[in-house]
């Protein structure tokens, strides 16, 4: 794990996909997405014409520093404080951001999730950047009524994310 570098260049070969905070449903993810872009260049007739890099960036996402972690979990991540991954956003160097969930609620009232991640979504919304929230079929809160957060944890409206995605099976 390393701390990214803002003045690094970008080229139309890297799809870069930036996260906050720490899921394990993200990790899932990208590991998936890289087996299956690694089958692609493979059997491409044109491998010039796929994108040769995925690059994933973590927000440092404090408190707490779970990006950090997060850039630590997965092979060639970087990791950038929160006022350096939001300058990227908004000058748009990141294609993509990927949140996971800590709960997501009754018929689709919000999301439950880090501190931070309304603002992020709100950037992102603001940036032209899309913004999915993943997380596992366990992380759906049946009840009416939310759960008690704690001070680290926020609700997030729906509205503010491009997709909510969670498996059926």
């Amino acid at each position: 794990m390393k701390q990214r570098q803002t003045e690094n260049t970008y080229t139309s070969k890297v799809f870069v996909v930036g996260t906050f905070s720490r899921s394990s449903t993200f990790k899932f993810i990208i590991e998936q997405f890289t087996k299956k872009l690694l089958e692609i260049k493979k059997y491409s007739t044109d491998p010039s014409k796929t994108a040769s890099k995925i690059q994933i960036i973590c927000s440092q996402s404090t408190p707490g520093d779970e990006g950090k972690l997060m850039a630590a979990d997965i092979p060639d991540a970087s990791w950038l404080s929160d006022d350096d991954f939001a300058h990227e956003l908004r000058n748009g160097h990141i294609n993509i951001v990927i949140v996971g969930a800590d709960c997501i609620l009754h018929e689709g009232r919000g999301v439950i999730n880090k501190v931070g991640t309304a603002g992020l979504a709100s950037m992102c919304k603001k940036s032209d950047v899309p913004i999915i929230c993943c997380a596992d079929m366990w992380k759906l809160w049946d009840d009416i009524h939310p759960p008690p957060l704690e001070d680290i944890f926020e609700s997030i409206p729906v509205d503010l994310f491009d997709r909510v995605l969670v498996p059926t099976d």
